[in-house]
């Protein structure tokens, strides 16, 4: 192959894994910020990623959640380094602090159908590396509820007496006014409740704990709630809070940073 041949192979490589990336990236915007991709995000998640978050104060045991989008988690190097501020940081020598992470709660399924491919393998590695984990669902109300309970299920199999509770995660309307989203809500809490025999956590942020969610279900369930940017979360039920999005974890990268109380 003479170089000319090579350094167009390379070119339209490169633009096209390029288009991908920006795709794939577009597609997440959409998805979790319910915007394109544009500048002010990228320097807006830059600077996090540079950055990091301040750890709020307390005595917290702390963990990420994680799913098919976190490409690599490093077993062996889970943990977070914060500055003289609180500040996470990346870097072992910029670190005033080292906090270990207790528990990895990652995506089993979502859906009818879907399966989060890494799972498996994540789910076999945490137990072999002593943290507690958990398994979560995200919840699409537009579908039927009982077909999701059994994806759910077929994915995680069995729940250990040490694993959390299995998971919803409720974040989308899929455009159903709040009555049906509560009734398909239910029945899938109700059908996982029956079949693993605990009570399971529901993840919702205030705005939806407040307006969408009925008290049937948040008097109910335990409450995992996300909360960015506050000392202490809006939502004062709450049995576990996930404060930020953007917590620079070493062995993750940019992760969602989950904290519970110490008892």
């Amino acid at each position: 192959m003479n170089m000319k041949r090579f350094i167009w192979i390379l070119v339209i490589t490169t633009f096209i894994l390029g288009f991908l990336g920006f795709r794939y990236a577009d597609k997440m915007c959409r998805e979790y910020m319910d915007a394109p991709l544009n500048v002010d995000i990228i320097k807006d998640q830059l600077s996090f990623m540079t950055e990091g978050v301040n750890l709020p104060k307390g005595d917290w045991s702390y963990g990420i959640d994680i799913s098919h989008h976190q490409p690599f988690v490093f077993w062996k190097n889970l943990k977070v380094y914060t500055d003289h501020n609180g500040r996470t940081v990346w870097k072992k020598k910029n670190a005033a602090k080292e906090t270990g992470i207790d528990y990895v709660i990652m995506k089993a399924s979502e859906g009818e159908s879907f399966r989060d491919w890494r799972f498996k393998r994540r789910w076999e590695k945490a137990d072999k590396f002593t943290y507690k984990r958990g398994a979560y669902h995200f919840f699409r109300p537009g579908k039927d509820a009982e077909v999701q309970a059994k994806n759910y299920i077929s994915q995680v199999g069995d729940i250990g007496p040490e694993d959390f509770p299995p998971i919803l995660d409720v974040e989308k309307t899929d455009g159903l006014p709040a009555e049906a989203i509560n009734k398909r809500a239910l029945e899938w809490l109700q059908i996982i409740e029956k079949h693993y025999g605990r009570k399971p956590i529901i993840y919702a942020n205030p705005h939806y704990l407040n307006n969408i969610l009925s008290t049937e279900i948040t008097q109910k369930y335990p409450v995992w709630v996300a909360n960015y940017g506050v000392s202490r979360p809006s939502w004062n039920r709450w049995h576990m809070w996930q404060f930020t999005d953007r917590a620079l974890v070493r062995g993750v990268g940019c992760a969602d940073l989950n904290v519970l109380p110490l008892r």
